[in-house]
């Protein structure tokens, strides 16, 4: 039977941050609940996120196993990296397997005022506007919000309800 010594911890990131999970297996055969395995058979370890299998060669993810501490590494995180991370150790022989589970949570940035080069304006609704704009903090941002004063936003406020970076 394999069992994890350590678990990765739950990580909360703001976007553009590195993120990385650690855990640790238990050495084979020191104790009766970690017996040895089968002569010629090792240990392989896979990252799934939120069920899917991250692929070994993925240029997002950084992943390495040394036999004992598997380590899954994001460089430069996104909103949509948020979610549940789970490290699958298997024995290959196929006997043994051990899964443990951390959650990714990023949170998001927002420019603190609206950046100088505004492109468009694009009405949505009677009060609704979809504003798009170039800035230093991103290649295209979206903005969504109601007109300030408009006769079918009267008893609401003005602003801005949803943003996009891209």
């Amino acid at each position: 039977m394999m069992e994890f010594v350590r678990s990765p911890v739950d990580l909360t990131v703001t976007e553009g941050e590195d993120a990385s999970f650690e855990c640790e297996l238990s050495s084979p055969g020191t104790s009766p609940a970690t017996p040895r395995p089968r002569p010629g058979s090792t240990a392989s370890v896979s990252w799934y996120k939120d069920d899917d299998l991250i692929p070994a060669d993925d240029d997002d993810f950084k992943q390495t196993f040394d036999g004992s501490v598997a380590r899954l590494y994001i460089a430069g995180t996104y909103l949509d990296d948020a979610g549940l991370y789970t490290c699958t150790a298997r024995t290959s022989d196929g006997r043994h397997e051990a899964s443990i589970a951390a959650t990714l949570v990023v949170n998001g940035t927002r420019p603190a005022h609206v950046p100088f080069s505004i492109h468009q304006w694009l009405p949505l609704t009677a009060c609704g506007f979809l504003l798009v704009f170039c800035s230093a903090f991103s290649a295209l941002t979206l903005l969504v919000g109601r007109q300030e004063g408009h006769p079918a936003c009267k008893k609401r406020s003005g602003g801005v309800l949803a943003w996009l970076s891209v």
